[in-house]
């Protein structure tokens, strides 16, 4: 008796020519949060007007994108991976403004 075997799902090949982009989403939390000094915090009015989130939660998400991108090396666009890169810098200099002043 023979049974039909489904096809295996075909991935296409994962190489340096392909790049991806951050959604509008993330794209708007990075930029929103770059925005402001590195010692200022989004307010939770206008981090849940504009996301819906609090500001606590809102950072989370930032963080987030950040490791995502930056650990797995994903490959960006330009003006992503410079929106990333930019945020990872800014994460950088807030953590070394909170250990000074611990």
């Amino acid at each position: 008796m023979l049974t039909q075997v489904s096809a295996p799902a075909i991935r296409p090949p994962r190489n340096k020519e392909t790049t991806m982009h951050l959604d509008w989403y993330d794209r708007e939390i990075l930029t929103f949060v770059l925005d402001r000094t590195p010692r200022s915090v989004p307010a939770n009015d206008a981090s849940f007007a504009r996301f819906g989130i609090d500001a606590h939660r809102l950072m989370r998400r930032f963080d987030a994108v950040v490791d995502v991108f930056t650990t797995h090396q994903i490959p960006l666009d330009a003006s992503d991976l410079n929106l990333v890169e930019r945020a990872a810098r800014y994460r950088i200099a807030v953590q070394d403004a909170a250990a000074r002043t611990a």
